[in-house]
């Protein structure tokens, strides 16, 4: 899997001398959707905000598309002006190629849906209202929302919350998506209404990584699996692989509490 629209290679990242992510190396192609998977605190929220510049990750290698930043021996981009701007105007340039959906989804409470999902592209990306408000309308009815325009999200279901969410990620026209436990806060009955819009995504060719624990989901949907553990990718592979045919113990031992 080299190449790609992401690429990560040794990334490190380190909190108050401890790692937090040891050594990660993956790729990811156009169109392909890739579950992370392991215990909590392993890492993996972590490993998405580095690919989002939301964290500095110490060392390593990332490429987003065509924006790459790397980072040698754990130098900080704030030893010197220029190398702060430099890293600031990249990850700058990442973050309009990522959505990232976060565990709290931070709708804006005294905002309508319609002007949650046009906010940042009319602040951000400086759109006409009015072509923001048609792809508003265009991607509500994507993600089964179709008519909720003019409704406050206090009169929104999790599920409904969340495909907002989702819809309002996609309004910046992002090349990857990224999602933190999407279903996490969800009642049972409400995990099918995200996890289809993201199934949707995929069959339109929408890059996206996924940090879950909906097991059968990251078997059926996935181009791969990734498992974690205490910062470390352990093992990569297909999902019949990653499921049923582990080649690590430790990964045998995580996916064996989800089998019937």
């Amino acid at each position: 899997m080299i190449g790609g629209i992401l690429e990560v290679r040794n990334l490190t990242k380190k909190k108050d001398q401890t790692a937090i992510l040891k050594d990660i190396s993956f790729s990811v192609q156009k169109g392909e959707l890739v579950s992370i998977i392991g215990r909590s605190g392993c890492g993996k929220t972590t490993l998405l905000r580095c690919i989002n510049c939301l964290e500095v990750f110490d060392k390593g290698y990332l490429r987003v598309d065509d924006i790459e930043v790397s980072r040698v021996n754990g130098e900080k981009p704030q030893s010197n002006a220029k190398e702060e701007n430099d890293f600031q105007t990249k990850a700058r340039k990442i973050r309009q190629k990522v959505g990232m959906l976060f565990q709290t989804l931070d709708l804006f409470s005294h905002l309508t849906v319609l002007e949650n999902i046009i906010l940042a592209p009319v602040v951000v990306k400086k759109e006409p209202k009015e072509k923001a408000i048609e792809r508003a309308r265009e991607l509500l009815e994507k993600v089964g929302l179709k008519g909720y325009e003019n409704r406050y999200p206090y009169q929104l279901s999790g599920g409904q919350s969340q495909r907002v969410a989702i819809a309002r990620s996609l309004a910046m026209n992002p090349e990857i998506m990224l999602y933190d436990e999407p279903t996490s806060a969800l009642d049972p009955e409400l995990v099918g209404e995200v996890l289809n819009v993201m199934r949707d995504l995929d069959r339109e060719g929408m890059t996206q990584i996924i940090v879950t624990h909906a097991m059968s989901f990251a078997r059926s949907a996935s181009d791969f699996v990734i498992y974690m553990e205490n910062g470390e990718i352990i093992e990569i592979g297909s999902p019949d692989k990653i499921f049923d045919h582990p080649s690590d113990p430790r990964t045998e031992a995580y996916v064996r509490l989800f089998r019937e």
